[in-house]
């Protein structure tokens, strides 16, 4: 018979000296009522009792001692173990416990490979005795160390021991739990129990779900001394903090999608992951690969498409929930495993992580003060309970689920007011750091660094308008159009402006003058001609009446774009100059404004003086230490160099902007612009395929259409380029798409009234696209359209003061040559005469047909 129990043994050893209760209980001069609670595990024998009975049951002397602390529940049964081997009683057979069998977990090991390598790393450290497994609730970390303790079992000759400890609260139950998963003895003193196990043992002690514990665990580090070849791994919210402890943090699953797919087979037979990779890759994405949110989420899918999943997941976790029966109840929801975490925090650790869901991607230890009212020490407890992630450079983050889940706490708190008003101050003031320090020597790493604070500025940004702030919304702008223009963000920028000047009706003051400006400026350069124009005209006359210097500069700035010639532009410009210099307001905008004018005179054919503008603006570029916008007016020397002939000279003067804008990470949109003009240079120079390359590398930018101008231009180019190889099928179809979006760039502008026959006020090459379209033409043999096409050129030419590019000039006066020798006189002069009576409208029309 096996035993465990010390009152089992007493009376096996009773029975074995054949001694009734009534007598044993005579020779130790106690009741018979006592003896039979003492055989029963009822009750412990007093001292004296335990001496009387040692002696009574014929324990050796040298045993007594230690059969005494047993008696008292002092020591474990297997203390006086060896007693069974006494000659003069017969063999009673105790076996030492076996621990139970790990748990059988219900989904498959996906992934984790390089997790499971670095926990064995530790484990295999003989320094590391306690390693902790943290992360979030729903990380799999139980998962992950079951599956460590399988794959390294060959560490542990006497096997894992896996302790559930989710509904233990105090520390000091753990000891009590260890030993039932042991099968000890019930009767003795668990942690003196525990530590006479494993004293001889080489084993895995896994205790899981440990955030809750209360109370002291120094027991651990007693335990480690008097058992050496004992490892514990522990799973947690956060770490124990005891000085044995290693930290290992559970990592995302980055094979969710393969999580997923395995669930959604189980519960959907005919399941097609194929059509619903992409929304299987959003679920996923929006779920921050939690495996028990892909688990809760592909539980769905014989209900709900992937589509419908993702979309409920971004309004409301509610739908992360399952109804199947065998799984614990703290995971049959993220509600659920959310409320466990949150129910151990207290009340200034709640209130901070309800204002926290107001950020949007990371933030700063200042705005968490700010807007959290949380110091570093508070912050420290959220990271350790795996609710707030700490990111490089001391940043801060929520996993998204967590923030969906304190943002409705904080909506149901009515602090949500709040929250958000301290939130869009924190990021005002932020803003306004920018401002000031973005035209200093340390401009370039601010700007870069401000990159990191931009969805929070989205967000102070949309909560602003949306609660009906508008002028706060405005003056967060002030602060954001410079880094709206350098960053390339023209599109969005736009949208902004726009929305506050639809609710700011009535408003008049100098920072709405300001944003009415801009707004037109970023509209403009978008080719959003007939919206510019309106606003930037009410920004004018707003600023007139306002008398303000600093809105009259950026109203001055903006008219140059908007004007119909090079006259009023360049007034406009040499007043906003002026203005500068008298009251030293907007330094920034001088560069700017010379740079404006330098364009004027390019592209009339100024030469000389689009030079000078052009190094006066990279000079003061360069005194304000703006150096990602020196990348522009060096861009646009290189283009005029191609204008003169010059095209080794403009090739590098184009590189040269290209790695300036690289290294000052300037925006997307002028890279693009800056590799579709390096592309046509690098086809004049004969290097017809590393042109392609950059032509084809500079349109992957506009798959948005965000840049409709430049994307035009680029498409233009990779036409000519397409026709230099010999495939005019590509080229007519390249020119096609440039020719559809400058359709709807001139009928913008002549919504305007600017045009009225002067092309020059269209910003868009009309001689140009006009030359390679005859090219074209030429190519396929349609000799007169050839000849009307050029015509028209020369005409547009002739009206513009334009310069054409000389070596795209010299191919088509080479096709016209040819055609020329081919056609009868007759015919040749009429085609031309036909392309010279044209207004612009026609031969825009002739063009596009």
């Amino acid at each position: 018979m096996e035993t465990y129990s010390f009152g089992v043994w007493l009376k096996q050893r009773r029975e074995a000296l054949r001694l009734t209760q009534r007598e044993l209980a005579s020779l130790t001069y106690c009741s018979v009522a006592m003896l039979k609670k003492i055989e029963a595990d009822e009750r412990r024998p007093s001292p004296e009792l335990a001496e009387l009975l040692a002696a009574s049951l014929q324990v050796p002397e040298a045993d007594q001692r230690v059969f005494i602390a047993v008696a008292r529940g002092e020591r474990p049964l297997d203390a006086i173990w060896h007693l069974q081997s006494d000659t003069a009683l017969p063999t009673m057979a105790f076996h030492t416990p076996d621990p139970d069998p790990l748990p059988k977990p219900a989904t498959p090991f996906i992934g984790r490979i390089d997790e499971l390598r670095e926990i064995g790393r530790h484990l295999a450290r003989a320094d590391c005795r306690l390693l902790t497994l943290v992360g979030p609730g729903g990380a799999g970390k139980t998962r992950l160390a079951l599956a460590a303790a399988q794959t390294y079992a060959s560490m542990f000759p006497d096997g894992t021991v896996f302790v559930p400890l989710v509904a233990i609260t105090d520390a000091g139950m753990i000891p009590m739990n260890v030993a039932q998963r042991l099968h000890l003895s019930p009767a003795g003193q668990p942690i003196e129990q525990v530590r006479h196990f494993l004293h001889h043992r080489t084993l895995l002690l896994i205790l899981d779900n440990c955030e809750q514990l209360q109370g002291n665990l120094d027991w651990l580090s007693a335990l480690f001394a008097y058992a050496p070849g004992i490892k514990i791994l522990t799973t947690s919210r956060e770490r124990l903090h005891l000085m044995e402890e290693w930290v290992y943090l559970v990592p995302e699953l980055m094979q969710s999608e393969a999580l997923f797919i395995h669930i959604a087979h189980r519960v959907k037979h005919n399941f097609d992951e194929v059509s619903e990779q992409a929304d299987i890759r959003r679920i996923c994405e929006l779920v921050d690969h939690l495996p028990l949110a892909v688990e809760l989420a592909a539980s769905w899918t014989p209900m709900l498409s992937c589509a419908q999943i993702a979309d409920h997941i971004a309004q409301d976790i509610a739908i992360l929930a399952t109804d199947v029966r065998n799984m614990p109840d703290r995971h049959r929801s993220i509600q659920a495993v959310f409320d466990h975490s949150w129910n151990l925090l207290s009340d200034a650790e709640q209130y901070a992580l309800m204002c926290f869901s107001t950020f949007r991607g990371s933030w700063r230890a200042e705005e968490a003060l700010r807007v959290g009212h949380a110091d570093l020490h508070l912050l420290r407890g959220l990271i350790g309970k795996s609710l707030v992630r700490i990111r490089e450079h001391g940043r801060y983050e929520l996993h998204e689920l967590i923030r969906q889940y304190a943002a409705q706490k904080l909506n149901h708190s009515g602090n949500e007011a709040g929250a958000s008003q301290r939130h869009f101050d924190a990021y005002l003031a932020r803003a306004a750091q920018l401002n000031d320090q973005q035209f200093r020597p340390e401009g370039m790493a601010v700007v870069r660094q401000f990159d990191q604070e931009y969805d929070n500025i989205r967000t102070a940004l949309n909560w602003s308008l949306d609660s009906g702030q508008t002028e706060a919304a405005i003056e967060l702008m002030y602060h954001l159009w410079f880094y709206w223009s350098r960053r390339g963000y023209y599109y969005e920028g736009s949208e902004w402006g726009l929305r506050a000047i639809r609710q700011a009706g009535t408003l008049e003051n100098p920072l709405f003058s300001i944003a009415l400006s801009s707004t037109s400026a970023i509209l403009f350069v978008q080719g959003r001609y007939s919206e510019a124009e309106a606003i930037a005209q009410t920004g004018l006359q707003m600023a007139h009446r306002l008398e303000d210097p600093e809105a009259m500069i950026m109203a001055l700035g903006t008219f140059t774009f908007t004007s119909v010639n090079i006259e009023q532009a360049l007034t406009a410009l040499h007043k906003g100059i002026a203005l500068i210099q008298q009251t030293g307001k907007v330094q920034e905008m001088l560069p700017l404004l010379y740079q404006g004018a330098a364009t004027w005179f390019h592209g009339n054919g100024r030469y000389s003086e689009a030079r000078e503008y052009y190094q006066k603006s990279i000079e003061l570029f360069r005194d304000l230490h703006v150096l990602d916008f020196l990348a522009d007016p060096l861009g646009r020397l290189g283009q005029l160099a191609l204008r003169e002939g010059r095209i080794q000279e403009a090739h590098d003067l184009t590189v040269e902007s290209l790695e300036t804008a690289r290294t000052a990470g300037y925006d997307i949109v002028f890279s693009a612009w800056g590799l579709a003009r390096l592309g046509l240079i690098q086809l004049y120079l004969g290097q017809t395929d590393t042109a392609q390359r950059s032509l084809e590398e500079a349109l992957k930018f506009f798959e948005d259409d965000k840049d409709a101008r430049v994307k035009q231009e680029t498409l233009a180019f990779l036409s000519e380029a397409a026709l230099a190889r010999g495939d005019i099928t590509a080229a007519e179809a390249y020119l096609r798409g440039s020719l559809d979006i400058t359709k709807t760039l001139y009928y913008q502008l002549e919504a305007t009234h600017k045009l009225e026959g002067t092309p020059d006020a269209l910003p868009v090459d009309l001689t140009e696209l006009c030359m390679r379209a005859a090219l074209i033409s030429a190519a396929q043999g349609h000799h007169e359209r050839t000849v009307t096409l050029s015509s028209i050129a020369e005409m547009l030419r002739a009206q513009s003061g334009f310069v054409k590019l000389p070596p795209l000039h010299a191919r088509l006066d080479e096709a016209i040559s040819t055609i020329h020798k081919l056609l009868p006189q007759s015919a040749f002069d009429a085609a031309w005469r036909a392309g010279q009576a044209m207004s612009l409208r026609q031969a825009f029309e002739f063009l596009l047909s």
